[in-house]
């Protein structure tokens, strides 16, 4: 054991004086810190987003203006083909100019109040209800009186009192009295199951618990969305078809278990009020930060151990300064152990010092309690993880990838003996593997896909799946070709045969080769 750990300091004296290991360190500490500092900037001279926003409420004023023109244009026509239509053609242009009225004054309405149709806000979703009763009692006022059904002339009654109160919500910004009007329509629709309604019902209480009214003349945010996900979560649930995904399928047992518990996690986020920060762009540049600054950093911490591996052996062998090693009374597995350990150390330290500068820089320029946790769900109950342990598992999860091309760059290194080789193909491998992987599903189908090693990779984001930034990767490649959906079981599995199979080849090989 003594000479073990003897030929272990060795290895960390020469690793720490070689100049790679300080310049790629450095490049990864000055990175992470101007990535931060980038972020920071982004922040301060666009704050919350009001530039984007404002664009975008003057780009959907002018829409509304366009409509409004558009809209008067074509009532002009209509009273000009009145004056010639007889019959049949009357009536449906008639019918044309009743609708046409209303959107127009639908829009004039919703300039004056100073609402903006396409928002989140309650108003405009107000606004919109409020003129398609309005449409129906045009229609029905058309029609003679006496012609009317009895359940015409209830129609007639219940859209006049919809219109009274949603008026008086709109004027008053009365939220209550909205979600009154919507809990109403909610229970008198006869075209939906009494089980979608208390799905419906049960989100306008989360709404009026929480006073999610949607922000005046923006647009839809992130409680929106979890409103969304919450309500098509609950629906997949209670029809078995999963309704949260582009592709609608049947519910597996571990589909629904997964959609019971988003469903826990978005009521949990809304109860505790986590939410991101910008909800108009997705994340904000704060948000994107530590995950940049984590990103870059492991990136520079692959190159790191890829390097110091691929050179390990072959490196000391060109230069014959490992003969030294081989002559003296050691077994040349203490050799190889020693070797693999200080790459690991060097690996785990380079992990930590990533973490902390991380940590500090990302509290530095955004606030050491700004960081939000990281929601997930067991058996459908939520749970929380603090921001800074969520950060440190994520990390050192992706820490095992790290393991994987380290390992390979060692074996290159002891087979090939070449260290320009064993470095090169490695790095190749690590850029060029996942792109081919990508497209491979184009071309090839079957079992022997999922034994792949990049579709076993990647196990911070598979282990944090709730993570907002990875859903909203996951909804941006919805369209893509999927990849091979392995368990998370299979993977740790695969990958440490994989790294045990490259490792004895790599013992077997400085075992039994002259050197």
């Amino acid at each position: 054991m003594r000479k073990l750990i003897a030929l272990y300091t060795n290895e960390m004296i020469k690793i720490s004086r070689k100049i790679s290991v300080i310049i790629i360190l450095g490049i990864m500490i000055i990175g992470v810190i101007g990535f931060g500092g980038l972020m920071k900037l982004q922040v301060s001279m666009n704050p919350g987003n009001n530039n984007y926003l404002s664009q975008n409420m003057q780009f959907q004023k002018e829409e509304m203006d366009r409509q409004l023109d558009s809209f008067k244009g074509r009532l002009s026509e209509i009273k000009q083909q009145k004056a010639s239509a007889t019959g049949a053609d009357l009536m449906n242009l008639e019918s044309e100019e009743r609708s046409i009225q209303n959107q127009i004054d639908k829009l004039q309405y919703a300039k004056t109040m100073d609402i903006i149709l396409f928002s989140s806000s309650y108003r405009a979703q107000a606004i919109e209800m409020l003129f398609n009763y309005k449409e129906t009692v045009n229609q029905l006022n058309s029609m003679p009186a006496a012609s009317l059904t009895q359940e015409q002339k209830k129609q007639l009654e219940d859209a006049g009192n919809y219109i009274s109160r949603l008026e008086k919500a709109i004027k008053n910004k009365d939220f209550k009295e909205y979600i009154s009007v919507s809990n109403d329509q909610i229970n008198n629709n006869t075209f939906i199951s009494t089980e979608e309604k208390k799905i419906s019902l049960e989100s306008n209480e989360l709404r009026l618990k929480y006073n999610l009214k949607g922000e005046e003349n923006s647009f839809p945010n992130s409680m929106d969305s979890l409103i969304w996900q919450i309500e098509s979560g609950k629906r997949s649930l209670l029809y078995n078809i999963d309704y949260t995904s582009q592709t609608q399928k049947p519910l597996s047992s571990e589909l629904r278990e997964k959609i019971k518990n988003g469903v826990a996690v978005n009521v949990y986020k809304i109860e505790k009020g986590i939410i991101g920060k910008n909800s108009n762009t997705g994340m904000n540049p704060e948000e994107l930060a530590m995950p940049g600054m984590v990103g870059f950093g492991s990136f520079m911490l692959v190159i790191l151990v890829m390097i110091l591996a691929g050179g390990s052996i072959s490196q000391e062998i060109s230069t014959g300064s490992i003969k030294s090693l081989i002559i003296s009374p050691t077994k040349r597995w203490k050799i190889f152990i020693a070797k693999v350990v200080s790459l690991l150390t060097i690996g785990i330290i380079g992990a930590l010092l990533l973490y902390i500068v991380a940590i500090l820089t990302n509290g530095a320029f955004f606030g050491f309690g700004s960081g939000t946790p990281y929601v997930y769900a067991v058996n459908g109950v939520a749970k929380e993880l603090g921001f800074n342990i969520y950060q440190f598992a994520k990390l050192f999860a992706g820490f095992i990838d790290i393991m994987l091309y380290m390992t390979f760059a060692l074996m290159l290194s002891i087979v090939t003996r070449n260290t320009a080789a064993s470095v090169g193909i490695s790095i190749a491998v690590f850029f060029g593997g996942s792109i081919v992987n990508s497209f491979l599903p184009l071309f090839a189908k079957g079992e022997w896909l999922k034994f792949i090693p990049f579709n076993n990779l990647s196990f911070s984001t598979r282990l944090f799946p709730y993570d907002t930034l990875n859903q909203i990767m996951d909804q941006g490649s919805s369209g893509m070709v999927s990849v091979v959906n392995n368990s998370i079981l299979f993977s740790l599995c695969y990958i440490a045969v994989l790294i045990f199979c490259m490792g004895y080849t790599a013992f077997d090989s400085f075992n039994r080769r002259d050197i």
